[in-house]
């Protein structure tokens, strides 16, 4: 995914692609949903609404395509999938469903979205540096 209208790099452009990130990044939380769905009604809820929420989300970043360039987007899909999960991980250890979960797992999520700038950056110096033919 990236952007268009001129900021475009190799690395982010707008494509079918993003569908498989937005369901990747979310699909866990329907496994969550059918594991808590006996023992905690709650966080079964919150598993299945957090699903259609990210995806609602997702869609809604890829209908807006045409005005907002794909790092962007990837950026904020990637910061609320961030927030979601914390809420998660959070409610599931202060309810003692599971092992607890160390909360240095969220780091994956800023670890991310500062590997999309460094390619982002990367990109267009690459750029800035070719000569013009």
């Amino acid at each position: 995914m990236a952007a268009e209208q001129g900021q475009s790099s190799a690395y982010f452009h707008w494509n079918a692609g993003w569908f498989g990130v937005q369901f990747g990044c979310t699909a866990f939380l329907l496994p969550g949903f059918i594991q808590y769905l006996g023992k905690d009604s709650l966080m079964a809820s919150f598993c299945l609404a957090s699903f259609a929420v990210l995806n609602a989300w997702g869609f809604c970043l890829w209908s807006l395509r045409k005005t907002l360039d794909a790092y962007s987007a990837i950026q904020r899909f990637t910061a609320t999938v961030a927030v979601v999960l914390a809420v998660l991980v959070i409610a599931v250890n202060q309810r003692g469903l599971a092992e607890p979960v160390p909360l240095g797992v969220l780091a994956i999520f800023p670890a991310i979205m500062l590997m999309f700038f460094c390619q982002k950056q990367l990109a267009q110096h690459d750029q800035k540096s070719r000569p013009l033919d």
